[in-house]
């Protein structure tokens, strides 16, 4: 009898973890004026690597928590994404904005 193996809807979530190399943030272009501790720098090269992978190019990207912005901002630079919306909440946000963004934002509203 033969046996029929079952097919995974997602096959990459089944697939043995790929041990990365640690990621050198200097060496990846700091875009953002916004400095968070705790950053997604590390993730840039990970993160564009999924981006490309895709079939389709996505229109938009949403990051929540968006922190220093930094996966926003290097879609948008590298043309990954045509719109990107950041979403952070907190005063200081706003504070630390460079002025031209800052009305910018505020007039948007």
């Amino acid at each position: 009898m033969n046996a029929t193996r079952q097919e995974f809807l997602f096959p990459e979530f089944y697939a043995k973890p790929v041990r990365q190399k640690p990621v050198n943030v200097a060496s990846i272009p700091q875009r953002s004026p916004f400095r968070y501790p705790g950053g997604k720098t590390w993730f840039v090269p990970t993160f564009r690597d999924w981006l490309l992978q895709q079939t389709h190019k996505p229109s938009t990207l949403v990051e929540p928590f968006a922190g220093g912005g930094i996966i926003s901002l290097t879609a948008l630079f590298e043309n990954l994404v045509e719109t990107a919306v950041m979403v952070q909440s907190g005063k200081r946000l706003l504070t630390a904005m460079p002025d031209g963004w800052r009305s910018e934002l505020l007039t948007s509203f």
